[in-house]
């Protein structure tokens, strides 16, 4: 059947081969009768001398092919034999030891029956043989002495381990052992054409003389005999085999005859064999057998793989070697099959536990990679490496593990890696690069392999990610070490308690809390009971009993204890406390974070009393005062304000300040909380939205209880937390009655400037009479009065211009600030100079020498009243000037970053003692007579009232013989006029 084989040869049908020979003896009897006697006799002595060598020859080329099948018999037994023992290996002998057995005593058979021809013929491979024996016998011993299903020994592991890996050995062996006796028959079957070509050479030379055609018969006669001779022989090596071997038809695929041994292995009788068809044991379909064809053709194999079925209807699995040949012009096939049931199903279980293996490997989380030794090479590796790397198995494949490596790790993983060959197990961490660059920390778990001969066969690593781990350990020691912190610089103590026990701990900080030292506290209950007070005491106890009664192990209660103190002041302190489990579920013991309070008891305490003083402080105010938060709802109202607003306090605590603060100004306009652009803004809003302070802000009230409004002062002041605006506090003012009290002081103040008017009107006409008469007398008389006389007049003279200079002063004294202060921006380097220029012949008088700043800033002030008040100042420094010294004075503004500035003017003059410097401001106090300084005394009373007019006051520092600085405060012409306090009024001053 030419699908099973395409080269080959075997034995012809015993019938066919008996017609021919009679056929061809008929022909030779024919022949010998025409040759000569010579001829014949020549051929037939040729004859007789080549028959022995070539018996000989046949013989021993049937024997060498006999050898060459009980080779390759033996190479597939040794072949299934190793996969046994490596099944039984990888099992720990729990599969495997049976075929092994029985491939050892099929074997050892094979040998037996092939060692007499190995002897005869191929003398050389004898030894190997014999090696091969002896090693299988002991084989056979240590088989038959590990009892399957029970713990495989050390030893016995390691002898089977040894077993394995010579058997790995003995199919190269095998294999040069068939090359060699193959080597050997080609000699033997050159050997015997040339013993053949010896004899017709020789025939030829005896018989030159013989016909072409008697030559050509006698020669095909002398072929055919020999082949006779040869058929014994085949018969011999076809029934004596122990291969299984059937001759087939190739065109239909009948079994023509089987051997012994394949009676034997199929199970039916011989007649039964030659009546059936290869089909009816193959089991494969004929679509299967092509493909199984083309297969073994694209291998370059010239064996096939097929399933036989046998007459008990086992189906087992064969090896076919088919060879194809030609007798008498008749096609046969002939295939040799070897049962290899058991090398595939120790095949099949070497492949079971190779994927077992890979499962194994694949399915880990660890990574894992198998290395070469000394090289480093990677030669494996599982998809979890891969994904730890980022990387596909082929960009990791063959590539050195070190160059995975961090290059800081590198030079230490090369050093651990180099004493693989004298560690088994090594741990330790690395770090990775990944295909992204990123560096992920792990720990390799490696393991070196060692062969039987205790060479390094490689490595492997189980490779843990432990980045991740790191992480948290490396946030475990922060946490630890800012807890560590936070108990430290929270001064937490901490308090363990053993219910089982009846056990307590404390820590340090928890005995500081009460005065203790670490060693001066004991951890004993009875130190905790002494400590704290009885009543606390029982109640934590009961709590945390309540707590394991629960048995929530997610709970946590908070306790309020007291402990006296090691000086005897009470300590307050919070406890959160917690219950910690053991195996069993039961409370194992309680652990309490335990805060001292006592500052803040303490604080509390005194925030009480503050706020129970301030609102005393709130309610004996004569003024209403409510307070707001930052949305604009009122948090506070006292009792004054409270009657302003005819609302109680629950009625106004909460709400919106626009409903219960409502406010119009003085044209009926109401002054909304939240309006538009262009509407009259409530004061509240102003001061929350800008944070600026307003004061003397003139509103009408609503008042709840009588429905009338109420003519009111506002001051709002806003609140501020960490830079922020918080709220906003409002006094309230009731000007109701200050209201008639104004009008009646403007009209007594017209009356007064009216009386002013008047007084100096009529005073000044008498004075003025007085002074013109007194002047005609002296002017008519005066040669007619004595020395006396003349005295006399000129002092009333005298008396009555001092008198109309004291009118005139009085009467500018009073209308300073009469009409209002007009404040204006104005330049304060300008007013200055201005002022200074009004002095200038008495500057030039005596010299002086006055130094105005340059770069003084713009203030708010009355022009005219801020000119009078310079020059008075610098007309001042001009008239106390020390004769001894040069006039010098200094005129300067000083600004400090607030809302103001300080205006200094500075002499050299005379100074003055401490004792005077309220004296002088007041009205007609001199310090000198007039003889020395002119003048009555009004000068600096009005720079004084001019300087309050604007907000400020007027003071001086000096020191006798040194000179004066005479210093007053004007607000920046920057600064938003809400900031600015009210000019005060004549009244006030």
């Amino acid at each position: 059947m030419q699908r099973e084989t395409e080269a080959g040869g075997g034995p012809p049908d015993r019938q066919t081969r008996n017609v021919t020979t009679r056929t061809w003896a008929v022909y030779g009897v024919i022949c010998v009768i025409g040759l000569a006697l010579i001829g014949g006799v020549a051929f037939w002595w040729q004859h007789n001398e080549a028959e022995m060598p070539l018996e000989q020859g046949h013989r021993q080329l049937l024997e060498g092919r006999d050898v060459l099948v009980a080779l390759n018999q033996l190479g597939y037994e040794v072949r299934g034999l190793g996969l046994a023992l490596a099944l039984a290996d990888a099992t720990a002998g729990a599969d495997g030891l049976e075929p092994a057995a029985r491939g050892i005593t099929q074997s050892l058979l094979l040998i037996d029956q092939t060692l007499p021809l190995l002897k005869r013929n191929f003398p050389e491979i004898v030894p190997g043989i014999g090696d091969i024996q002896a090693s299988l016998m002991a084989y056979r011993e240590l088989v038959a002495g590990v009892s399957p299903g029970h713990v495989v020994t050390d030893a016995q592991k390691d002898r089977l381990k040894k077993a394995r890996l010579s058997l790995a050995g003995w199919e190269p062996l095998l294999a040069g052992f068939h090359q060699s006796a193959e080597q050997v028959l080609q000699g033997f079957v050159e050997d015997h054409q040339q013993q053949e070509n010896r004899v017709w050479s020789g025939f030829l030379l005896a018989l030159a003389g013989v016909v072409a055609g008697f030559l050509l018969v006698l020669f095909m006669w002398q072929r055919r005999l020999n082949k006779n001779q040869l058929y014994p022989f085949y018969e011999q090596l076809f029934q004596g085999s122990y291969a299984i071997e059937l001759l087939l038809d190739p065109q239909d695929g009948s079994i023509l005859d089987a051997n012994p041994a394949a009676v034997a292995f199929y199970g039916w009788d011989l007649q039964a064999l030659r009546t059936m068809n290869i089909q009816d044991v193959n089991c494969l379909s004929k679509d299967e057998i092509a493909r199984e064809m083309a297969l073994a053709r694209q291998e370059q194999r010239n064996h096939f793989h097929f399933r036989h079925r046998l007459a008990n209807g086992e189906i087992r699995d064969v090896e076919v070697w088919s060879t194809p040949f030609t007798v008498e012009g008749r096609a046969i096939l002939s295939s040799i099959i070897h049962d290899v049931t058991q090398h595939r199903v120790a095949e099949r279980d070497l492949e079971r536990s190779r994927q077992r293996y890979r499962d194994v490997v694949e399915a880990s989380v660890q990574g894992f990679w198998f290395v070469a030794p000394r090289s480093g090479l990677v030669l494996d590796v599982n998809q979890a490496l891969c994904e730890l790397l980022g990387c596909p198995r082929e960009d990791i494949l063959g590539k050195s593990f070190i160059s995975f490596v961090h290059p800081e790790d590198q030079s230490g993983v090369r050093e651990r890696f180099s004493l693989a060959d004298k560690t088994k197990h090594r741990v330790y961490d690395v770090r990775l690069k990944t295909a992204a660059g990123d560096i992920r920390h792990t720990r390799f778990h490696a393991t070196s392999l060692w062969s039987e001969e205790h060479e390094l066969t490689g490595s492997y690593a189980f490779v843990d990610d432990i980045t991740e781990r790191k992480k948290a350990r490396e946030a475990l020691q922060d946490s630890q070490q800012h807890l560590a912190i936070v108990i430290e610089a929270g001064q937490i103590g901490v308090w363990e308690y053993y219910p089982a026990s009846n056990e307590m701990w404390f820590s340090p900080e928890w005995k500081a809390q009460l005065g203790y030292l670490d060693h001066e506290f004991p951890n004993t209950r009875q130190a905790w009971d002494g400590a704290v007070l009885p009543e606390d005491g029982a109640l934590a106890l009961q709590s945390l009993t309540s707590l394991a009664d629960r048995g929530n192990q997610d709970k946590t209660i908070e306790l309020s204890l007291r402990y006296r103190h090691r000086d005897g002041h009470l300590v307050y302190a919070r406890c959160c406390a917690r219950a910690v489990y053991d195996a069993q579920g039961a409370v194992e013991r309680f652990i309490a974070a335990h805060l001292d309070l006592t500052s803040q008891f303490e604080n509390q305490e005194m925030l009480a009393r503050i706020n129970a003083q301030t609102a005393l402080i709130l309610d004996s105010a004569s003024n209403g005062v409510l307070g707001v938060d930052d949305s604009g709802r009122v948090t506070l109202v006292n009792g004054v304000g409270q009657q302003m607003l005819g609302m109680m306090a629950q009625d106004v605590i909460g709400r919106p300040v626009d409903q219960v603060l409502r406010l119009t100004d003085r044209m009926g306009r109401a002054l909304a909380m939240r309006g538009n652009e262009g509407d009259a803004a409530c004061p509240v809003s102003f001061v929350l939205r800008t944070g600026e302070a307003l004061s003397a802000v003139e509103a009408l009230l609503w008042d709840a209880q009588t429905t009338q409004l109420r003519a009111v002062e506002l001051g709002v002041a806003p609140l501020r937390w960490q830079g922020q605006i918080s709220g906003a506090v409002v006094s309230l003012y009731d000007v109701s009655s200050l209201q008639q009290q104004r009008q009646d002081l403007e009209r007594s103040n017209n009356d007064l400037e009216q009386f002013a008017y008047v007084a100096s009107h009529d005073l000044q006409e008498p004075l003025r009479t007085i002074t013109s008469y007194l002047t005609l007398l002296r002017r008519r008389y005066s040669p007619l009065l004595d020395e006396d006389g003349q005295t006399f007049i000129a002092t009333a003279v005298d008396g009555a211009y001092r008198m109309s200079t004291m009118i005139r002063d009085l009467l500018e004294y009073s209308r300073v600030g009469r009409k209002g202060v007009e404040m204006v921006p104005l330049d304060l380097t300008h007013i200055t100079r201005e002022a200074v220029d009004n002095l200038r012949i008495a500057i030039e008088d005596v010299g002086a020498d006055v130094a105005i700043q340059s770069d003084m800033p713009l203030v708010m002030a009355d022009r005219g009243q801020l000119v009078s008040l310079l020059q008075n100042l610098v007309g001042n420094a001009i008239k106390y000037r020390d004769p001894a010294r040069p006039v010098q004075v200094w005129v300067r503004a000083i600004t400090d970053g607030s809302q103001g500035c300080r205006v200094e003017v500075e002499d050299r003059g005379i100074g003055i003692e401490d004792s005077y410097f309220e004296r002088i401001f007041q009205p007609f106090q001199r310090l000198h007579t007039r003889e020395k300084y002119e003048g009555n005394g009004i000068g600096l009373a009005i720079c004084r009232k001019i300087a309050r007019l604007h907000g400020g006051d007027l003071t001086v520092s000096s020191e006798p013989g040194k000179g004066s600085i005479f210093t007053f405060t004007l607000a920046l012409a920057s600064a938003p006029s809400p900031q600015m306090p009210p000019p005060a009024k004549e009244s006030e001053l």
